[in-house]
């Protein structure tokens, strides 16, 4: 899969409420609680299950942000995440180690295989650069996870694909 370099995103977070529907940056590997505030996930199970699992403590990710909602009569949106190790997400080329995995992942299950060309045509990474001063990270890389779908559902479903692979990967 090819990566973006997305140069519009968030640099450091915590990033702060803008005062509409957006609450700000919430750190949820410390804060693992707090994500029953988040109202991007309060209709949509399937992503707040992926942004929980991949917050646990024994997940190698953190996440920073995500939206989503209808446009253009599709449902879409998207998943901030990076590595938690700093000498993993010091490095934009481990990003593109991990989605030519998850490519490979999806062309080889068997219960993807068949479908594998349009899972990844609604799938759709960027990287860009962050820091988090709080857990001592200066320019970072974190991967931006753009997904659309016919709706919630479909997206539903493309979200707990990847995370079933993403949650795997140490």
């Amino acid at each position: 899969m090819n990566i973006d370099i997305d140069t519009g995103a968030f640099r450091i977070f915590p990033y702060p409420p803008n005062g509409n529907s957006n609450i700000g940056g919430i750190d949820l590997v410390s804060n693992p609680e707090r994500i029953e505030e988040i109202p991007e996930l309060k209709d949509f199970p399937e992503k707040k299950e992926l942004i929980r699992r991949v917050n646990d403590k024994d997940s190698a990710f953190m996440t920073f942000g995500c939206d989503n909602g209808f446009q253009d009569s599709l449902f879409c949106g998207y998943i901030e995440f990076s590595y938690r190790e700093a000498s993993r997400f010091q490095q934009s080329e481990g990003y593109q180690e991990l989605f030519d995995s998850f490519e490979n992942y999806v062309k080889t299950d068997p219960q993807t295989k068949d479908c594998a060309d349009s899972i990844l045509r609604s799938l759709r990474p960027s990287v860009s650069l962050f820091s988090y001063p709080a857990r001592g990270i200066q320019n970072g890389h974190k991967i931006g996870l753009y997904y659309v779908g016919k709706d919630r559902q479909c997206a539903g479903q493309l979200l707990k694909i990847f995370c079933e692979w993403l949650i795997r990967q140490k």
